[in-house]
């Protein structure tokens, strides 16, 4: 059976649940709902572990509870406890600030772009060929504190597409899962920021929904790399 792994980064805790910083976590709990995933603590993992099986993939959600800064040493263990190979099966949700609110990119490499979680994980990893969903939360004031901007909650226009904005990325992880990085990149690489900060109209809004739901597709023509 294929496995597969999804990690959330952000910060344990009720007064970040809803912060710039925790979205990898939004993320993976948006998904748990999706698919029907059932707590699995782990020993040896200071994370939060969650189980699900999509079809054939065993698919293990993660969100470390080591605080951002360390987020490395959890991924490390849960890689190690899972049997994980960190180059296919890996995809670590984690947010962005250089790009804007409602967007997402994905990469297979590369650097950790200044953040600390990424950061953590290269380090512990000793490698940086893993898959990463950045997702954007734009950038601070002039003269504004990146940190205090990203420990900081979303202004009320972001909550209004925060829903639509975490089923964007969603869906760009079940691709990922299903049919890979690279399907999943050429179907929200180049997709426009979910509302309400689209400025497209009503025809483009629905053109760009039907090429994400091809880009999904039905799950029985799946590809897996990486497995077991």
């Amino acid at each position: 059976m294929p496995y597969r792994m999804i990690v959330g980064l952000g910060n344990p805790g009720q007064k970040y649940k809803f912060t710039r910083h925790n979205i990898g976590f939004l993320v993976v709990q948006e998904l748990m709902k999706r698919w029907g995933a059932e707590s699995a603590a782990q020993s040896g993992v200071n994370a939060d572990v969650a189980k699900a099986t999509v079809d054939d993939i065993s698919l293990w959600l993660v969100r470390p509870k080591t605080y951002m800064n360390h987020s490395g040493s959890a991924v490390k263990a849960a890689i190690g406890k899972l049997g994980i190979d960190f180059s296919q099966e890996l995809l670590v949700v984690a947010d962005d600030l250089n790009l804007d609110f409602g967007r997402i990119r994905l990469k297979t490499n590369g650097r950790d772009g200044g953040h600390n979680g990424l950061k953590s994980i290269q380090a512990h990893l000793q490698m940086q060929n893993y898959s990463r969903l950045r997702m954007g939360i734009g950038r601070p004031a002039p003269g504004e504190d990146p940190a205090d901007f990203v420990l900081g909650e979303f202004l009320a226009t972001e909550r209004d597409g925060l829903t639509d904005f975490l089923a964007q990325a969603c869906d760009c992880c079940e691709i990922w899962m299903r049919h890979g990085a690279v399907k999943a990149m050429e179907c929200h690489n180049t997709s426009t920021p979910t509302k309400p900060f689209l400025h497209a109209d009503s025809s483009e809004i629905k053109e760009i929904n039907m090429q994400k739901q091809c880009c999904r597709g039905t799950g029985k023509d799946k590809e897996h790399d990486g497995k077991k």
